[in-house]
């Protein structure tokens, strides 16, 4: 790269994407005017949404004086741009789904002189600019941004933000590498889903105080010793990705006290294992994986000998999960009835919901009947309450 500061490659993005809007003839439609021009500026919610916005600078942010929560979802926002101080200072959620931004920029982290943000937003009153220094970095109170449906490429200049920040949106961008998260130890909530991520192995280890891991939809192969540091995760997903084990030592004991739901639906996976030390688990969903059987594949440490015989071992055991209300096997090749009675009847006292459709036990003509023979305790065959008990079979035809 030359030696262009990071201020001055923003600034030559800004302008290549201003030329490519005027190449554009960008026109609202006197519809988009009036509803920019409705817009109550008193409100604390303003909602500005698909209305082909493409620059921060058609709008006049600085008469937004009571406003926490700023939606432009569906619009044509190529670059983030400084704000007013008073904006900053009492925004509580900023929602930018569904934009045609490329960099998070400079703009969360960065303090930019009272002549830069001139340049920008030249309609704001001097006032307003000397106003906390000239500085563009205080989002003081921030503490949702939604990035979804944009073009980022990579996690960066959100640190200012840590004090406050507790819930991240980046769904489908284009994120490769989870970096740049280091700072934000509020953060309750992240979610990354439909990104391009192949490893959780590390970027994540200062989020102590994350209760929600969304990374669905990436290309993630292997899990690793990312999540140890997590203890007060609560919700994890992994669907959709690329693995097909779960390493040992992904779920270590006692690292995880409060993880009460876990997805790993849409992977290759073909054993339910290592995933034992889980004991908080409530849910479990592994759908949409090639799982034959609920007991441990052949060749496992843990398996016991009974005079000279194997004896099937599986991790799903009232032990191991002592909280187990809703187990989700959708879509697997689950084929021998006895593994479902064996398996969840000790569950009585606290399995509610399960799911075993499409698999090879559904070609049965019974099948509702059968389950609920085996788990006569259950409130939810799939996805149909269980309502005719002496025929569980007609709960099908409820609409649901």
């Amino acid at each position: 790269m030359s030696g262009q500061s990071l201020e001055q490659e923003h600034e030559s993005d800004y302008d290549d994407e201003r030329l490519e809007a005027q190449r554009a003839t960008h026109v609202h439609s006197s519809d988009e005017k009036d509803a920019i021009l409705r817009v109550d500026v008193n409100e604390e919610v303003i909602e500005l949404n698909n209305l082909r916005i493409f620059s921060f600078d058609e709008l006049e942010l600085d008469k937004l004086t009571n406003c926490t929560v700023l939606e432009l979802r569906k619009n044509l926002l190529h670059k983030l741009m400084p704000f007013p101080a008073n904006l900053r200072a009492n925004l509580l959620e900023l929602d930018l789904f569904d934009n045609k931004i490329r960099h998070i920029g400079p703009y969360f982290s960065h303090c930019d002189s009272p002549a830069f943000m001139e340049s920008k937003l030249p309609h704001l009153r001097p006032d307003l600019l000397a106003s906390n220094g000239g500085t563009g970095c205080a989002y003081r109170c921030l503490r949702k941004l939604d990035l979804s449906y944009n073009q980022i490429s990579s996690i960066a200049g959100l640190d200012d933000l840590g004090p406050t920040l507790e819930e991240l949106y980046l769904v489908e961008n284009k994120i490769k590498v989870v970096q740049g998260l280091s700072k934000l130890t509020s953060l309750k909530l992240l979610e990354l889903g439909g990104n391009q991520i192949r490893s959780v192995a590390s970027g994540l280890e200062a989020l102590v105080n994350l209760e929600q891991l969304w990374l669905g939809k990436n290309k993630i192969d292997t899990i690793g010793p990312g999540f140890v540091t997590l203890r007060k995760l609560k919700r994890l997903s992994l669907q959709a990705n690329r693995l097909t084990s779960i390493p040992v030592g992904s779920f270590p004991a006692g690292a995880h006290p409060q993880l009460t739901e876990l997805y790993l639906s849409e992977n290759g996976l073909t054993e339910i294992a290592n995933v034992e030390a889980l004991s908080a688990l409530t849910l479990l969903d592994v759908s949409f994986n090639p799982i034959a059987s609920l007991f441990l594949n052949r060749g496992h440490d843990t398996a016991d000998k009974d005079e000279g015989l194997d004896v099937p071992q599986t991790v799903l055991t009232p032990i191991n999960f002592p909280e187990l209300e809703e187990f989700w096997l959708t879509d697997g090749k689950i084929e021998n009835w006895n593994e479902i009675k064996a398996v969840f009847e000790p569950f009585a006292s606290t399995l509610r919901t399960i799911y075993l459709e499409r698999n090879p036990i559904e070609r049965d003509k019974r099948y509702r009947n059968k389950v609920l023979l085996a788990l006569p305790f259950v409130d939810q065959i799939d996805s149909w309450p269980v309502v005719n008990r002496d025929d569980p079979e007609q709960d099908r035809a409820i609409r649901r």
